[in-house]
């Protein structure tokens, strides 16, 4: 596994707040995603990321989230091997979000 860069949720929430430029992608799959995600996530579940990589910009910056961070770091690591230099795992996943008292919104 190629090393990736990580974020904690207090980085991911003052991004937020800031108005910085970023992809939010939730790569849990479509029933984890229906129960509730962070607020802006674009849903690329990870059984299907391969396939949506034509439709990412590889000058962007990601950042992939999961329950607990295992699958988003895998797809990380993946991202990352692909040419997306700028992709950062969410440490601990929408559970640290959840835990830290961020809301969690319903998809749209």
């Amino acid at each position: 596994m190629y090393s990736i860069q990580e974020i904690d949720v207090a980085e991911l929430k003052s991004m937020q707040e800031a108005g910085k430029r970023f992809r939010l992608l939730d790569v849990r799959n479509i029933a984890e995603i229906q129960r509730g995600c962070i607020k802006g996530c674009e849903p690329v579940p990870l059984n299907i990321l391969q396939a949506k990589l034509p439709e990412l910009s590889n000058d962007e910056t990601y950042i992939l989230y999961c329950h607990s961070g295992a699958r988003s770091a895998q797809a990380t690591s993946f991202m990352v091997t692909q040419g997306y230099d700028e992709t950062y795992n969410l440490k601990g996943g929408i559970l640290a979000w959840a835990q830290q008292g961020f809301d969690i919104a319903a998809m749209a």
